[in-house]
């Protein structure tokens, strides 16, 4: 059995959801589809997708610099993303150390969320080390 419906909440008006019911393990229960000019296309599961549209909104309008960073709040009304996904994502960004976090996460001390400086550099890490290199020369 096959059911077609829209996503739930805010989402895009182009995106929908196809839910499975089927006695075949590998029929996903759910996918998300969008409608194209050339017809519906696979997005994926549900779930990841929102998360990775946070991880994307999030990118788009967190601060670049430590003396701007938003707390979590703010961060969930700029990206009108429901909180517990903006919190999965927000997690995920900091374990990629896209994102930087400062402040104690407590009364007084929240985290501060802020775009980090070697974003675009995923071989560097906080420190500076660069990926490892043969020493002869040879790459």
């Amino acid at each position: 059995m096959l059911s077609l419906r829209r996503r739930e909440g805010n989402a895009n008006k182009t995106h929908r959801v196809l839910q499975a019911l089927s006695r075949f393990s590998e029929t996903p229960a759910e996918l998300l589809v969008e409608l194209t000019e050339a017809g519906y296309v696979a997005l994926g599961d549900p779930h990841e997708a929102a998360l990775k549209e946070a991880k994307d909104s999030i990118l788009a309008t967190i601060p670049k610099s430590e003396t701007e960073a938003v707390d979590l709040k703010e961060l969930t009304a700029n990206t009108k993303v429901p909180r517990s996904t903006v919190q999965r994502a927000v997690e995920e960004l900091l374990a990629e150390r896209t994102l930087s976090r400062t402040g104690q996460g407590k009364r007084g001390s929240p985290f501060l969320y802020f775009l980090s400086e070697n974003h675009l550099c995923p071989t560097s890490d906080k420190e500076g080390q660069k990926e490892m290199t043969d020493p002869e020369g040879g790459g």
